[in-house]
């Protein structure tokens, strides 16, 4: 299949590289504590459940990555696939998060 569309961007966060990979990656029920405007609700569940969004998390710890893979839902009327990588890079006190979406 071919990559129709690719973004990408860099967002300065205050949390430690290590910080933000963990609450990404084990604790995504608790992201709505974090931007709770932006975020209402994380659900997660160890067996399938019927839901509007259905991903996987894909962690790699040695480099500070979570792979987000869409695999059912309704985003899936418009869109073939679903995948954004979070790259967290140190910087400073805080560290900056590579977002790509495609």
């Amino acid at each position: 299949m071919a990559l129709l569309y690719k973004s990408e961007a860099d967002v300065e966060t205050k949390a430690t590289a290590e910080q933000f990979y963990r609450t990404f990656g084990t604790r995504a029920h608790q992201v709505p504590n974090a931007a709770p405007t932006r975020i209402q609700k994380v659900a997660v569940h160890q067996v399938g459940v019927a839901e509007t969004f259905k991903e996987k998390v894909e962690l790699d710890e040695e480099s500070k990555t979570v792979r987000l893979v869409g695999l059912e839902g309704d985003l899936f009327n418009h869109y073939k696939s679903y995948v954004v990588t979070l790259k967290v890079i140190p910087k400073g006190q805080g560290g900056v998060v590579k977002l790509t979406y495609n």
